[in-house]
């Protein structure tokens, strides 16, 4: 999946599987409208997106480049916001902030 559109973002109407998840406009933030569907992606190279209620799973086969400056808001407080499903690897994320606080009795920012 490749980000290209800055001015409106993309809007999730259904669950979506990507092999890599790729921004194509470094410098510009891109939003992810989720309306609390999962977006399942086996790679990320992605710097500056915003995920707006969108639920973001890490799956294993491709490779995780960058994972900069990537914003979660508005998200539900029960659900994993960020989930990690890796087999190995060493992958360092940077400036990712969560605004939505989590109910820990349930879920994290991040599940293993």
């Amino acid at each position: 999946m490749r980000f290209a559109n800055a001015t409106t973002g993309v809007t999730l109407n259904t669950d979506v599987y990507a092999h890599v998840l790729q921004d194509l406009t470094p410098g510009t933030q891109e939003t992810v409208f989720g309306n609390g569907f999962l977006l399942t992606a086996e790679g990320l190279n992605v710097n500056n997106v915003r995920f707006d209620n969108t639920r973001v799973n890490v799956a294993d086969n491709q490779t995780i480049t960058t994972f900069t400056n990537a914003t979660f808001q508005n998200m539900n407080p029960a659900a994993n916001q960020l989930t990690i499903n890796r087999t190995g690897g060493t992958h360092s994320f940077s400036q990712v902030q969560f605004l939505t606080t989590p109910n820990y009795s349930s879920s994290g920012y991040t599940a293993f």
